[in-house]
């Protein structure tokens, strides 16, 4: 089996090697007069950043496989090269940095045309990369940039004995919900590991959406067991099913936040921008459209939805109010700033009716905040 696996790293770097030979024909067109190995390289990955961070990242995680390996004492299997070191053994590479191929492109070089090629592959590599770029932060809209203080929680929760698909599914779900490197782990262990072919398959895309590298694992072919082909849906929860939860001590019920954020709906620009400012400085913050979109969807709201939002509340240590003309019409947010009271917490309140400027890139959260309760 070691064999085979090593085949497939194998042929897997050599794939890799033939679209970044592709890709240096047009590097080698817009180089400098007298270039270097640094130029090189670095024009690799000012005009191919994606496909630079996808191979820093392989080598990486075939590096760890490897110390893995020896800490169980079985020798090494991939010996992965750093991505510097994979990039400088290519033949290509080593046929441009030969002293013969910098003498002949050095003799032949005209300004103009490498001008030229130079706005050329700008345009074309600009549209490639921007597209790339608009795809990742679509994914990322509502996603976290802190790790929750219940992460590990969660890991061991996935892994107690008996846990069933659908509670994998629900963790998986909910710690899709954060970008960050421990949560990133996690996803690679299961992309590599996970048993259930669905769980392992949404393992998978998540890396991908988030812009990581990733290699799907081919299925089984012999015989599958159940636990292997299972699939479960949370297409029909409800927030009847998330308060139970919350109630009987599942995972749900071992979250705790910083802020609860009070909001309208209609803000929710408003909101994923405070919520980027906050996480710059550590804080978790609930939204329930991006924390329980999965069982609080717009059309099921009940009794339990207030519930739900009562022992959010009461898991939450601040609540920042966020006053915008929609909110002050919202019974919700006059719903959660009343039991907020209720639990003598701080209450904290950001007025969008003053600030209509918005510009949150000169945002300072400690500085506009205000205690109102």
């Amino acid at each position: 089996m070691s064999g085979k696996t090593k085949r497939k790293y194998d042929h897997e770097s050599m794939l890799i090697a033939k679209s970044i030979t592709q890709s240096l024909k047009k590097i080698s067109e817009i180089l400098p007069q007298y270039y270097t190995k640094q130029d090189l390289i670095n024009e690799y990955k000012k005009y191919y950043p994606f496909d630079w961070q996808r191979l820093v990242e392989r080598q990486q995680n075939y590096q760890e496989k490897d110390v893995f390996l020896i800490s169980k004492r079985i020798k090494k299997r991939y010996y992965a090269k750093t991505a510097d070191e994979f990039f400088f053994s290519l033949p290509k590479v080593k046929h441009m940095l030969s002293e013969g191929m910098r003498i002949k492109y050095s003799n032949n070089f005209e300004i103009e045309l490498v001008l030229t090629k130079i706005k050329e592959l700008e345009s074309k590599r600009t549209i490639a990369n921007e597209k790339i770029t608009s795809r990742i932060r679509e994914s990322k809209l509502n996603a976290q940039n802190v790790t929750p203080s219940y992460l590990d929680y969660y890991i061991k929760d996935y892994h107690k004995k008996g846990i069933t698909t659908e509670e994998k599914l629900i963790i998986a779900t909910e710690l899709a919900k954060f970008d960050t490197d421990e949560v990133t782990i996690f996803f690679r262990k299961l992309n590599d590991s996970e048993k259930n072919d669905m769980i392992r398959r949404l393992s998978y895309d998540h890396l991908i959406d988030f812009g990581h590298y990733a290699k799907l694992r081919k299925g089984f072919k012999g015989k599958k067991k159940n636990y292997q082909t299972e699939r479960v849906s949370l297409e029909d929860v409800r927030p009847q099913d998330l308060y139970t939860r919350l109630q009987s001590h599942a995972v749900n019920s071992k979250q705790r936040y910083d802020y609860f954020i009070s909001h309208s709906s209609m803000d929710k620009k408003r909101v994923r921008d405070i919520t980027n400012e906050l996480n710059l400085k550590g804080n978790l913050c609930y939204c329930d459209w991006s924390i329980d979109d999965i069982f609080l969807k717009r059309e099921y709201v009940s009794e339990y939805t207030k519930e739900v939002l009562k022992v959010r509340m009461e898991q939450s240590n601040k609540l920042l109010f966020i006053r915008t003309k929609n909110s002050m019409k919202s019974d919700w947010v006059e719903f959660e700033l009343k039991y907020f009271e209720q639990l003598g917490k701080p209450i904290y309140e950001i007025n969008h009716l003053e600030n209509t400027k918005s510009l949150y890139s000169q945002f300072d959260i400690e500085k506009v905040k205000r205690k109102v309760r």
